[in-house]
């Protein structure tokens, strides 16, 4: 039975909206790894976390990607003698009673052993009754997610080259080459922000969108790649399904998105990466 809970949340640049992130779970896991990947460090919210016991800090030195970022929060949970992990990005949240019933779904499943990680549901009605009703999933984002840090240390670490995107399709589609299952409770609501909001006018209308960054954009076309190479032959249905839809995204992106030209050029440099095996931070 799941008893003890540590989490972790993986900073970037963080403004105050984090803090209340922070607590929206904070009273319900035992310990969090704040794991700090900002060029600049926000003393502010640094000075928050240093007061509180339960919040352990660690500067991470610059940006290392949030694969490696979440390497670090698992070693030290593992060190500390924990099996299981929340992973939270810091623009992430929960109300407290999706909190409250996603602990109680997990502490009641049976043959947790075997799940490599349990998910919340950001697309589900934040208003809806909830319930432990679940799906397997081929695959999940971290954010929210519970990860089993015992099938932790079979399935291996997350892939630090791939730096930031796709990490966590990786991390699940390894899960299941290794016979392990992935979880969504189906009623549960993670409160999660996808990347940039920008106001665009398309069909004659203004409308607010998400749309990444020309760099976010290089990763998502460069790891999306990646995960077509290593994984077409074992989960081809799900990798053709993820290139048409990075695909779109990026295309939408170059008609409606800001910085069209800085974007093209990231895109190109990208599948130019991909075809000579640079991975990592880019720039490096």
């Amino acid at each position: 039975m799941i008893t003890l809970i540590v989490a972790s949340i993986v900073l970037y640049n963080p403004d105050q909206t984090v803090i209340k992130n922070i607590k929206s779970y904070l009273d319900d896991v035992d310990l969090l790894f704040a794991i700090d990947n900002s060029e600049t460090i926000n003393h502010e919210i640094v000075n928050f976390i240093s007061k509180n016991s339960k919040i352990h800090y660690i500067n991470n030195n610059g940006n290392q990607g949030i694969a490696q970022a979440l390497n670090v929060a698992a070693k030290k949970a593992l060190e500390k003698g924990y099996q299981w992990l929340l992973m939270m990005d810091q623009d992430s949240s929960f109300t407290s009673a999706g909190l409250n019933k996603y602990f109680h779904c997990i502490r009641n499943i049976p043959r947790s052993e075997q799940i490599a990680i349990f998910s919340p549901n950001r697309f589900a009605n934040p208003n809806a009754e909830m319930s432990c009703s679940f799906t397997e999933k081929l695959i999940t984002i971290t954010s929210g997610s519970l990860l089993n840090l015992t099938l932790y240390r079979h399935i291996g670490n997350f892939n630090e080259s791939l730096f930031i995107d796709e990490v966590d399709h990786d991390y699940c589609l390894r899960a299941h080459l290794c016979h392990y299952k992935v979880i969504e409770f189906d009623t549960i609501f993670l409160c999660h922000q996808i990347g940039n909001q920008e106001t665009i006018k398309r069909h004659g209308q203004i409308q607010i969108v998400n749309i990444h960054s020309p760099l976010r954009h290089y990763y998502i076309t460069r790891n999306c790649l990646y995960i077509f190479s290593k994984f077409h032959n074992n989960f081809p249905e799900f990798t053709r399904r993820r290139f048409l839809e990075v695909g779109k995204t990026l295309l939408f992106a170059l008609i409606y998105g800001p910085k069209r030209l800085k974007r093209l050029k990231y895109i190109l440099k990208a599948f130019g990466h991909f075809l000579i095996g640079r991975k990592g931070k880019y720039g490096r």
